[in-house]
């Protein structure tokens, strides 16, 4: 391979450890989606080793490839899932899995289960995408109670806390907590409540209660603007190719499919060897996307192609020279929020969505 994501595991190790010291609660270690693309087994490793007491998961197969690494750590698996699924996997689950329910039938697919599961009610307060209505809350609370599961933990999920200024997320709150209080007293008794995301633990310090689920800022990356203040957050993944080829594209000339790019001088173009079948989304020359190539900022050009990228370089920059897409190269550096910013998206998208043909290498 000539495209490597290198993981840094010390960064890691250094986030962690500074978002409990801020924070001062339990830390659950969200590394569903590969870990947010940098390697769920060593990351999780990692984490734990930093103090993190919980790993979160979305699906089955995702908490059993941690069988190994958390063995007694509790994995919390952070949505329901289909019957297949649960027949499918759920017999070869780690014994310290917690399931989610936030419905019925969820309900029914954990109680007919061969094992038993400890299991944690989802109330949607707001998100409205899974979870139990909180006029529901008694109900599904008698419904657990009655199918014989341990309700070990209730909680919700934060839609805007990574904007603290907006009032939605005190809301959801208030909503959470009438609703917790009507779960007791339909005889709910947890010993985990949790609602805050990373920008809801560094935010949001009312939403830390019992446990706070870090993704995004264990990765090194902020979850809002505002977080730049509160805590120190190393990147953790750096993302390089090389140049491979190099040629001048002369003036008034195309480059790449549909003709997006016109040379306006004689210009030099590199092509590096990736492209949008590893996750580099196809706009991204067009929508103004830089790279790093001897310390200064390159343009991507016209629409990237499946395996390749063409690159806009100065006059020095040679075939075999190092290109950074995500991390820092002499005294610049270019983040997965200044990716997200020219692409119009998060940077949660520009880390989960990077393929399978990028080598990860973990140091």
């Amino acid at each position: 391979m000539t495209v490597y994501a290198d993981i840094d595991l010390d960064a890691i190790r250094h986030n962690v450890q500074t978002i409990r010291a801020t924070v001062d609660t339990p830390v659950c270690a969200v590394v569903k989606a590969n870990a947010y693309g940098h390697g769920a087994v060593e990351v999780a490793g990692a984490a734990l080793e930093a103090g993190a007491s919980w790993l979160a998961v979305s699906s089955l197969p995702e908490a059993i490839e941690l069988a190994e690494v958390a063995k007694d750590v509790p994995i919390l698996v952070l949505s329901e899932r289909s019957a297949d699924e649960m027949q499918r996997f759920g017999q070869h689950l780690p014994a310290s899995t917690r399931l989610t329910v936030g419905s019925t039938g969820g309900v029914e697919r954990v109680a007919a289960l061969e094992r038993s599961f400890p299991v944690h009610l989802k109330i949607d307060t707001g998100m409205h995408r899974m979870g139990v209505r909180p006029d529901k809350v008694a109900e599904a609370v008698q419904v657990i109670i009655g199918a014989g599961l341990d309700l070990e933990g209730i909680w919700t999920h934060f839609a805007i806390s990574d904007e603290p200024r907006d009032p939605f997320t005190a809301e959801q709150l208030t909503i959470f907590d009438e609703a917790l209080d009507l779960a007791r007293a339909a005889g709910a008794n947890p010993v985990c409540v949790h609602t805050a995301n990373s920008a809801g633990a560094l935010l949001h310090p009312s939403s830390r209660r019992d446990l706070v689920r870090i993704g995004l800022a264990m990765y090194g990356v902020h979850p809002a603007p505002e977080t730049e203040a509160e805590v120190d957050l190393h990147p953790v993944l750096e993302l390089r190719t090389f140049v491979n080829t190099i040629r001048t594209v002369p003036e008034g000339a195309t480059a790449s499919y549909g003709r997006r790019w016109v040379a306006r001088r004689d210009t030099r173009v590199a092509t590096i060897p990736v492209g949008y079948a590893d996750g580099i989304r196809r706009s991204s020359g067009v929508l103004g996307v830089d790279v790093l190539v001897r310390g200064e900022r390159c343009p991507m050009v016209g629409n990237l192609t499946m395996d390749q990228t063409m690159v806009e370089v100065g006059p020095g920059v040679a075939v075999g020279d190092e290109v950074i897409l995500i991390g820092r190269q002499g005294n610049d550096e270019i983040g997965a929020n200044d990716v997200a910013g020219r692409l119009g998206t998060i940077g949660y998208e520009i880390l989960t969505m990077l393929g399978p043909r990028i080598e990860r290498r973990h140091r």
